[in-house]
């Protein structure tokens, strides 16, 4: 079990897209956003597509609920077509970056509908397709989530170099909201629990400790800010644990600093409800972690003194 608050998923809550161009594009973007599907169906016959720039966003938003629905071949289908159309009339009008803006959220899109079908390489070459646009025509928060996805195809690949690489790209932006803050945060959580397999532990402490302060700065008080500090703790314990037998007084320390943590992030937590009840009881289970290796500690060898 882990910490939920940033839980790897390809839903479309998490992808971005350009500033839609009407209100209607706007509520079906809001729908999906929030998970009203139904709504959204409903919403996109209302879209007008008269215009090819108009036809490809409904073919964007039509293969956002595909994904939604499970039914990636046909999103992967309706993503490639958003993107062609807008690509075309981008490339054919240099004064028209939202269309080019599109037509990479598109490609993102695809490359999302690839990696749900188990296809991480073909995902990856897409997935740089929608940077490269994104680095001439979008924002720095949209690269950020093209370094995000090539990272997650990375690690699907077992390339673990590749991977640290794109999530510290997709960590090195900066910030000016909150949903910046909680993507970015995202990328340093998922590089913390890259590091930890790695078992460069200090450093995935680090990345979990920055991406718990920006999350404090921009979301106080929210359960995946608090989340958050999650895992924090699990990339202690696991230093912790490699420390056993070398540095007792450093792994103790690290444990007295853990169970604080556990202790007043379970207290935090208790007032969300069901929405918190998997992190409660991951906090417990590690603080029953924790004390078991007080306890080892304890008897070890020449230790018994310890506290």
């Amino acid at each position: 079990m882990t910490p939920t608050g940033f839980r790897s998923s390809i839903s479309t809550r998490a992808l971005q897209a350009p500033d839609p161009p009407n209100e209607v594009v706007g509520r079906v973007l809001n729908a999906l956003r929030a998970e009203r599907i139904a709504d959204a169906v409903g919403l996109i016959h209302q879209l007008p597509k008269d215009a090819p720039l108009e036809q490809a966003w409904k073919d964007y938003l039509e293969a956002r609920i595909l994904i939604e629905q499970g039914d990636f071949v046909r999103a992967k289908t309706m993503a490639q077509q958003a993107a062609s159309t807008s690509l075309r009339l981008g490339l054919s009008d240099p004064e028209n970056p939202p269309a080019l803006r599109l037509a990479a959220a598109a490609l993102e899109l695809e490359g999302a509908a690839l990696r749900r079908q188990d296809q991480p390489v073909e995902a990856s070459r897409i997935h740089l397709a929608a940077l490269a646009l994104r680095r001439d025509y979008g924002i720095p928060d949209e690269q950020g989530e093209s370094a995000m996805s090539l990272a997650s195809c990375a690690e699907s690949t077992g390339d673990l170099a590749a991977a640290e690489r794109w999530y510290r790209c997709a960590g090195n932006f900066e910030v000016a909201d909150a949903g910046q803050a909680r993507r970015k945060s995202s990328a340093l959580i998922r590089l913390s629990t890259l590091l930890t397999k790695l078992s460069r532990h200090e450093e995935a402490m680090e990345a979990a400790q920055s991406a718990q302060k920006l999350m404090n700065e921009y979301m106080p008080g929210d359960v995946a800010t608090i989340s958050a500090g999650l895992h924090t703790a699990q990339a202690t314990i696991r230093h912790a644990e490699k420390l056993l037998g070398e540095d007792s007084d450093r792994v103790c320390s690290l444990l007295d600093n853990t169970s604080i943590l556990l202790r007043t992030t379970r207290e935090d937590l208790s007032g969300f409800g069901l929405e918190a009840d998997r992190d409660l009881a991951w906090c417990d289970e590690q603080f029953d972690f924790v004390e078991r290796l007080r306890q080892t500690i304890r008897t070890a060898p020449n230790t018994e003194d310890r506290a």
